[in-house]
């Protein structure tokens, strides 16, 4: 999950913070214009960041994450901001919203589809409330996210289902007290503890306790880390 610096974000004018007793589910955009593939995905979205903070004269950017063709995700706003994409504060704060990185009659890579499942497993992992998935059209009068991303929702091909999304080969699927090494020190800083590299007593503690806290998000609170596990610390990373 690529963060805002990874993109060279721009600092937003202005923040405000989700808060949990409004975040019903996710929100799928579309950019509304057709997208060249082989353009960068950081100046993609650099150029998309101006629009929206001098010609719109918006806080930000207003997405909190997006997907690009080759479904990569990447940090907008963040998962712990409201966005500005809905059509005003109410749906804004209702939905976590997730930019899809195609425009109108393109059709969806695999790849993408993948990188969206992953956005609704990291915001339901943030907010356990966010059970929803909706296209864009359904709470606003407007065409996003097009016919190709409707179709995908309508055929529930969007829900990342019961399986946690692959993160890919570079992660341990498992990871449990008495490791060592730079993918514990990445799951303490995660935790937010002293990020030593060792997996003792302390990690298996505090890793139980935010397992418990936001369940069944991240798995099994036992301690143990597994892929549900990961998606939550690639999701803190992108902060």
């Amino acid at each position: 999950m690529h963060s805002r610096s990874d993109w060279q974000a721009r600092p937003p004018k202005k923040t405000r913070r989700l808060d949990a007793d409004h975040v019903d589910g996710v929100c799928i955009h579309y950019a509304g214009f057709i997208i060249d593939p082989t353009r960068p995905t950081d100046a993609l979205l650099r150029s998309i960041q101006t629009g929206h903070l001098d010609r719109l004269r918006w806080w930000d950017i207003a997405y909190n994450l997006a997907v690009d063709q080759d479904g990569e995700v990447w940090t907008l706003r963040g998962l712990d901001i409201e966005s500005g994409a809905q059509g005003g504060r109410t749906l804004n704060r209702r939905y976590v919203s997730v930019l899809g990185l195609v425009g109108p009659g393109q059709p969806i890579p695999e790849p993408m589809v993948a990188g969206i499942r992953q956005c609704v497993t990291l915001a339901r992992t943030r907010w356990p409330g966010a059970v929803d998935i909706v296209p864009h059209s359904q709470i606003k009068a407007t065409s996003c996210p097009g016919d190709p991303l409707r179709a995908l929702l309508a055929d529930g091909h969007l829900e990342p289902g019961p399986d946690p999304v692959s993160l890919g080969p570079a992660l341990p699927v498992v990871l449990r007290r008495g490791a060592a090494g730079t993918d514990v020190a990445r799951l303490q800083k995660a935790l937010n503890i002293t990020a030593d590299g060792k997996f003792g007593p302390q990690t298996e503690k505090r890793l139980a306790l935010v397992q418990t806290t936001l369940a069944p998000w991240l798995g099994p609170a036992g301690g143990v880390v597994n892929e549900r596990t990961w998606a939550w610390v690639l999701w803190t990373e992108g902060l």
